[in-house]
C-alpha cells in the first residue's frame, strides 16, 4: 500500500470515524443480565464500512440489521463467532493464551459483523439482535472532504475506568488509548474495562488502541480489537491530520530489538508519505517524563524520526499522571516544528501520583485523573485536560498558517539536549545504606554529562526533602560541552533514614534537584525519591 501503510481490516489510508447512539431496545430486557460481555463496540472504521463487535460466554446466532437513519433498517448479516480460550491464572504470565492448562481454560466467543457498503457523510441505524437481546445503534460516516473535528485521548484505565462517561459530551469522531487498558493480560479484566461508561462511549465512538506493558504479549488485544496481522503498529487518516500508533513496548519481548528497528522504519516511511496538515503520534511509554517511572523510550531513536518527519504532537500514557511538555525541539532538526508531548495515563484513579519538577520544559503537572479532548478546525488545534469531574487541569492551542506554526508558538520552543542529559544523570539516585542516623552525613552520587553546550550546575536537596536532610557543602561547577563529570553531593541526616515495610525507597524520601544553565537558558529538573543500594 502506499506510503508504507498496511491494511487493518479496513482501508486504514481511506478511514473514516463514525459515531453511534446505543440503546436498549427492551425495557424488560435491560433489567436482565446481558448476554453481552464485551460491547457491542465498533472498530475498522472506513470511509464506506464499519465493524460491529462484541463477545459473550455463549455460543448463538446474531444478526446485526442495519439502513438509512430515519428508515427501519433493510440490510441484514448473519453473524458466526469465533471461539477463543483465555487463562483464568493470569498470575503464570508465562502460560500461552491459546494454551492453558486443564481447569484453568475458559471459553468466550467473538462476534464480529463487517458492514461494507456504507455512503460518505451519511447517517445509518443499527440493530444487533443476539440471545433475546436487542441493541440499537446510530452511526455516521464522515465526508470524504476534511472537515472540523474532535477526538479524545486517554490512557492506563486498568480496568478501572473513571472518564469515559463524560466522552459522549464533548461529540468526538474517535477515541485514542494509549495503552494498559487492563492490569493483566486477561480476558475478565478485558471485560472488567468494558464498563457500562466504556459500553456506551465505544458503541459510538470507534477506539483505536496503543499497547500498553500491562497488555502484555498483546495476543488479548489483537484478538478483541482490529489490529494489523502480526502487528500492533499502524496508522489512519482522518480529515487533515494522519494519526500514527507505535507499540513501545516491543523491546520487553523476544526479538525485541529488530522488531523496533523495523517499526522505526516503517513509522519513517509511513510519515514521510503524509502530506496531512497535522501529524499526530501515540504510544505508551514516553520519550520525557518526571514520574517515579523517569521513562525515555523512543528519546534516542523515535524522536529523531518524529523531527525529520514534521511530528506535531505527541499522546502517551504509562506515567500515571498528567505532563505537557515542551514544544520541544532539537538546534538544527527541528527549530521550526517543534514537538508537543502530553503524557494523559489517567483513565484510572489507580496509582496517580504527581510528577517532578522540570522547568520550563514540562509546562503542566497534575496528579489527577484525566483525559484529553482535541478539536482540529483547519491549520488550528485546539486541546483542554479535564478531570472525571469536569474540571480544566491544562489548555494549549497549536496554529499555523500555510502550514507554518504560529510565531508566538514557535517563541515557547524549548531545546531538548540539556534538559534530556540532566533528567538521565537524576533519573535515579541512590544513597549508601540504611539506616542512615539523625545527624549522620553520607553522600550521593550523581553522574552528569553534556552535550553540544557546557552545563553550569547546582545541585541540592529538593524543597519537599528539606525536613530529611540538609546539603554539607556546595555541590556546584560546569562540566564542560561533550564531558561528564561525578558529581558528589554531600548531605547531612536531619532525622533518622530507613527502609520502609515496602519498596526500595528511603523512609522519608529524599529528593535532590539540579539547577542548571546551558546556552545562556535557565532549567531546574528534580530527581526521583532516592533508592537504596
Amino acid at each position: 500500500m502506499a506510503g508504507g501503510r498496511f491494511p487493518v481490516r479496513a482501508r486504514w489510508a481511506d478511514i473514516c470515524l463514525l459515531s453511534a447512539s446505543l440503546a436498549v431496545g427492551c425495557g424488560a430486557c435491560a433489567r436482565q443480565p446481558s448476554p453481552i460481555s464485551c460491547g457491542p463496540y465498533l472498530q475498522s472504521p472506513g470511509l464506506t464500512q464499519v465493524s460491529v463487535m462484541w463477545t459473550s460466554d455463549l455460543l448463538a446466532e446474531g444478526v446485526v440489521r442495519w439502513g438509512p437513519a430515519g428508515r427501519a433498517p433493510d440490510k441484514e448479516i448473519k453473524v458466526q463467532p469465533a471461539e477463543f480460550n483465555w487463562s483464568k491464572a493470569p498470575e503464570k504470565r508465562d502460560v500461552p493464551l491459546e494454551a492453558p492448562a486443564v481447569g484453568e481454560k475458559g471459553r468466550a466467543y467473538l462476534y464480529e459483523a463487517r458492514i461494507g457498503g456504507l455512503a460518505p457523510g451519511s447517517s445509518y441505524r443499527y440493530v444487533v439482535d443476539f440471545a433475546g437481546r436487542r441493541v440499537e445503534g446510530r452511526l455516521m460516516t464522515f465526508p470524504e472532504k476534511p472537515v472540523p473535528f474532535t477526538f479524545i485521548a486517554f490512557s492506563d484505565t486498568h480496568a478501572a475506568d473513571v472518564v469515559a462517561a463524560k466522552f459522549a459530551r464533548h461529540r468526538p469522531a474517535f477515541l485514542i488509548n494509549s495503552g494498559d487498558l487492563v492490569d493483566r493480560e486477561d480476558y475478565a479484566e478485558y471485560r472488567q474495562f468494558f464498563s457500562e461508561a466504556v459500553k456506551a462511549a465505544t458503541g459510538r465512538i470507534p477506539m483505536f488502541v496503543a499497547r500498553g506493558n500491562h497488555d502484555q504479549t498483546g495476543a488479548m488485544l489483537a484478538r478483541l480489537f482490529s489490529l494489523p496481522p502480526d502487528r500492533l503498529y499502524y496508522s489512519f487518516d482522518y480529515a487533515n491530520a494522519h494519526f500514527v500508533c507505535l507499540d513501545s513496548c516491543l523491546w520487553r519481548w523476544p526479538d525485541g530489538e529488530e522488531k523496533v528497528q523495523a517499526m522505526l522504519e516503517w513509522c519513517e516511511r509511513d510519515l514521510q508519505a503524509s502530506k496531512a496538515d497535522w501529524k499526530i503520534v501515540f504510544f505508551h511509554e514516553p520519550p520525557y517524563d518526571l514520574s517515579y517511572r523517569r521513562t525515555d523510550w523512543g528519546r534516542q531513536d523515535a524522536m529523531p524520526i518524529f523531527r525529520r518527519c514534521g511530528v506535531d504532537l505527541i499522546f502517551c500514557g504509562h506515567a500515571h499522571a498528567y505532563q505537557r511538555f515542551g514544544p520541544l525541539f532539537w538546534p538544527g532538526q527541528n527549530d521550526q516544528h517543534p514537538i508537543m508531548l502530553v503524557i494523559s495515563a489517567g483513565g484510572s484513579s489507580k496509582y496517580i501520583a504527581k510528577p517532578g519538577r522540570a522547568e520550563p520544559h514540562l509546562a503542566v503537572r497534575q496528579g489527577q485523573d484525566n483525559y484529553v479532548v482535541c478539536r482540529v478546525e483547519g491549520e488550528r488545534l485546539t486541546a483542554r485536560a479535564l478531570t472525571s469531574k469536569g474540571v480544566e487541569i491544562d489548555a494549549f492551542t497549536i496554529a499555523k498558517r500555510d502550514g507554518r506554526l504560529d510565531p508566538a508558538y514557535l517563541a515557547q520552543a524549548m531545546p531538548e539536549e540539556t534538559f534530556g542529559k540532566v533528567e538521565r544523570a537524576l533519573a535515579e539516585i541512590r544513597v549508601p545504606r540504611v539506616p542512615i542516623e539523625q545527624g549522620e552525613e553520607f553522600a550521593i552520587e550523581v553522574k552528569l554529562e553534556a552535550g553540544s553546550e557546557a552545563i553550569a550546575f547546582d545541585i541540592r536537596p529538593a524543597e519537599a526533602t528539606a525536613r530529611a536532610v540538609e546539603l554539607v557543602a556546595p555541590a556546584a561547577g560546569t562540566v564542560a560541552a561533550n564531558g561528564n563529570a561525578v558529581i558528589s553531593v554531600q548531605l547531612r541526616a536531619k532525622t533518622a533514614i530507613t527502609k520502609p515495610a515496602k519498596g526500595n525507597r528511603t523512609d522519608p524520601a529524599v529528593v535532590l534537584e539540579c539547577h542548571y544553565q546551558a546556552g545562556g537558558r535557565n532549567g531546574l529538573v528534580s530527581s526521583t525519591a532516592a533508592t537504596i543500594k
